[in-house]
């Protein structure tokens, strides 16, 4: 995110995952010199609400046992989400958690978005290759905002996928 910080600005938006802070500059004020918002919605689909796009941990049984299934119950309670919130790295949409439990102020504002967005998705880009999920499609989605029409950043992204395939 070097570019939001420097002087001039080289970037006004950047799209990142909520581990993003930790390469903030020393001393970084959130609300004052970067903060989060809602990704705007679909104007033509109002029923999606508020969306969120994100990533997600998963947690399953692979050997069924009791402590297994005593593990998969404490992560259900809200103290599971407030220890892990005040580790660093984690937001939750769990409602019942004390939200002063989030290590920063950075991570508490990104969990509030995730507990009160009405859609969430999960980001496609981190299931796809890394030449295309890191590299032409993230470039695309730059390229979109700048203006080239979604055809041709369709037709350069695809591109990449028939490379590799």
């Amino acid at each position: 995110p070097k570019g939001l910080f420097a002087v001039p600005p080289k970037c006004y938006l950047h799209h990142q995952a909520s581990f993003i802070p930790t390469f903030f500059p020393e001393g970084t004020k959130l609300g004052q010199d970067a903060d989060f918002f809602y990704f705007p919605p679909f104007a033509s689909k109002p029923e999606l609400g508020t969306p969120v796009l994100g990533a997600g941990t998963l947690a399953m049984i692979t050997k069924d046992s009791k402590a297994a299934r005593a593990f998969i119950e404490f992560l259900k309670m809200p103290l599971a989400h407030e220890i892990w919130m005040a580790q660093g790295g984690f937001v939750t949409p769990f409602k019942g958690v004390n939200k002063d439990a989030y290590a920063s102020d950075a991570l508490k504002k990104q969990g509030e978005i995730l507990a009160n967005a009405s859609t969430f998705r999960f980001d496609g880009s981190d299931l796809m290759p890394g030449k295309i999920g890191a590299g032409s499609f993230w470039t695309g989605m730059i390229d979109l905002v700048g203006g080239k029409s979604a055809q041709d950043v369709a037709t350069d992204i695809q591109k990449s996928w028939d490379a590799i395939k």
